[in-house]
C-alpha cells in the first residue's frame, strides 16, 4: 500500500534573474502537495507489545530455533496480535532473519491437524460423536499398509471425542480409512490449507498438501498431521472456523483507510466459504474442550469460569538439510479459543525445537499449553479492559 500511504509531492515551476531574484511574471503553474491515506492495522499495539514480550521470553527461555504467537478474532479473521522469533534485528542482522514467521515460516503441524481429519469424518457421517473406536493398545500393525502407527499411551476404546481428547494416532487414522484420501483432501482445502490466506503481506507461504500419489507411510501420516506443511497462521483461521461455527475467513489486517480529505473506508471482513458445517462445527468445539478439562491440554486451562477449548500438537523435527526426520527433537504447539460459549480470541502458538533436560517433557501439552493460557489471559483481560473504557467515554460523551 506504499502508493496510497506516500502520497503525491507538490511542486511549482518559477525563473529567477541573475541575481537569483523570482521574477514573479514567469511564474509556472503550481501543483499543490496530496496527502497519503493513513492506513489503519487490526493490530492492537498493547497487546501487540505483550505478545511480543511473551514471545521473547519463551524464545530465550526454551532455546527454540522458532517461537511464533499469533492471536486473531475468530469472527473477522482479523490479525490482533502477531510475533515471531527470531525476526529482524537491526542491531543484530547476522542473527536476524527477513522472513515473518507467522505467515512466511513452515512447519508441520502435527495432531492439531486432527479437526480436519473429524470434521470430515462427521460431516460425510462417517462416525458419530459417541462411536467406540478401538485405539489397540500403544502401538498397531496395520496390515494393510504394513506399517506400524503409534501413540503415546495406550488408549484402549474411545468414543470419537476419546480419540482426539487423548490425541491418538491409531484411532485418527482408523477414522482417516472411512473417509478417504480424497475427502481429507477437500476438507484440508475447505479449512485453507495449501492455499494463501488473503492476508496480502509479501513473503506469504501457502502451505503445501501432498497432492500426487500417497506412498503407505503418507497413508497413516497426512491424518495425523505429517507430511504437509503449514503455517501458524493457516491453523488460527482452521480453528477460528471451528469457533465461528464453520465458517472460513480471510486473514484481516487493514481494518479502515482514512482518505486525504477525512473520509473513512472500512475493510469489512470476508469468509472465504463453509469449512465444516455448523453442527460438526458444534461437535468439535465439544471434542476440544475435553481436551483442555481432560486430555492433552491441561495447562491450557484459565480460571474456572472460563471455559477453553484447543488442541495440543507434538511432530518429530523434519531436517531439511540432512532430508530426514531427527529422533528427539520436535515442534511443539497449541492450538486453540476461549472462551467456549462465545469465542472472542483464537491463539496459535508453536516452538520449533525447544530444549529440555528429559526430551519426554518436549511436547505440545507442557511446552505450548502453558503458554497459550497466558497470551488468551492477558488477551481477554485486555479487550474486556478496552471495551470498559470505550463503554466510560461514550457515556462521558452522552453526558456532555
Amino acid at each position: 500500500m506504499d502508493g496510497m500511504l506516500s502520497g503525491v509531492p507538490g511542486e511549482q515551476f518559477i525563473e529567477r534573474d541573475r541575481s537569483g531574484n523570482e521574477l514573479p511574471a514567469y511564474r509556472g503553474k503550481v501543483v499543490e502537495p496530496r496527502n497519503g491515506h493513513d492506513i489503519h492495522l487490526t493490530i492492537d499495539m498493547q497487546l501487540q507489545d505483550i505478545v511480543e514480550g511473551i514471545c521473547e521470553r519463551e524464545w530465550k527461555s526454551h532455546q527454540a530455533k522458532r517461537v511464533v504467537i499469533v492471536v486473531t478474532d475468530p469472527f473477522t479473521g482479523s490479525v490482533l496480535a502477531a510475533a515471531a522469533r527470531p525476526h529482524r534485528d537491526s542491531e543484530n542482522p547476522d542473527q536476524s532473519t527477513w522472513t515473518n514467521h507467522v505467515y512466511g515460516g513452515l512447519y508441520e503441524p502435527g495432531s492439531t491437524f486432527k479437526i480436519v481429519t473429524l470434521a470430515a469424518a462427521l460431516d460425510l457421517k462417517k462416525v458419530t460423536p459417541t462411536e467406540i473406536i478401538d485405539c489397540e493398545d500403544w502401538h498397531w500393525f496395520e496390515p494393510k499398509l504394513k506399517v506400524w502407527i503409534n501413540d503415546d499411551e495406550s488408549n484402549g476404546r474411545q468414543t470419537v471425542k476419546g480419540v482426539l481428547v487423548h490425541s491418538s494416532n491409531i484411532g485418527t487414522y482408523k477414522i482417516f480409512k472411512r473417509i478417504g484420501r480424497d475427502s481429507l483432501l477437500d476438507y484440508a482445502k475447505r479449512f485453507g490449507f495449501g492455499q494463501r490466506t488473503g492476508i496480502g503481506l509479501s513473503g506469504e507461504q501457502p502451505g503445501l498438501l501432498p497432492m500426487g500419489k500417497w506412498s503407505n507411510p503418507t497413508q497413516k501420516n497426512v491424518c495425523v498431521g505429517y507430511n504437509l506443511n503449514t503455517t501458524p497462521l493457516h491453523v488460527a483461521l482452521a480453528y477460528g472456523a471451528v469457533a465461528n461455527g464453520g465458517t472460513l475467513m480471510q486473514a484481516r489486517i487493514i481494518d479502515h483507510i482514512t482518505t486525504p480529505e477525512g473520509k473513512v473506508e472500512y475493510v469489512p471482513p470476508q469468509p472465504v466459504g463453509q469449512a465444516c458445517t455448523a453442527a460438526t462445527a458444534a461437535h468439535l468445539r465439544d471434542f476440544l474442550e475435553g481436551v483442555v478439562l481432560e486430555g492433552t491440554g491441561k495447562r491450557a486451562s484459565l480460571a474456572p469460569e472460563i471455559r477453553v477449548a484447543g488442541k495440543t500438537g507434538t511432530s518429530v523435527r523434519y531436517d531439511d538439510k540432512l532430508r530426514k526426520y531427527i529422533p528427539n527433537h520436535y515442534v511443539t504447539s497449541f492450538a486453540g479459543f476461549a472462551p467456549v460459549e462465545k469465542p472472542q480470541v483464537t491463539c496459535v502458538v508453536m516452538l520449533d525445537d525447544p530444549v529440555a533436560k528429559d526430551h519426554h517433557d518436549i511436547r505440545g501439552g507442557k511446552v505450548a499449553s502453558p503458554i497459550f493460557a497466558e497470551v488468551v489471559r492477558e488477551t481477554l483481560h485486555h479487550l474486556a479492559t478496552r471495551h470498559q473504557k470505550r463503554m466510560n467515554l461514550a457515556q462521558e460523551g452522552g453526558a456532555k
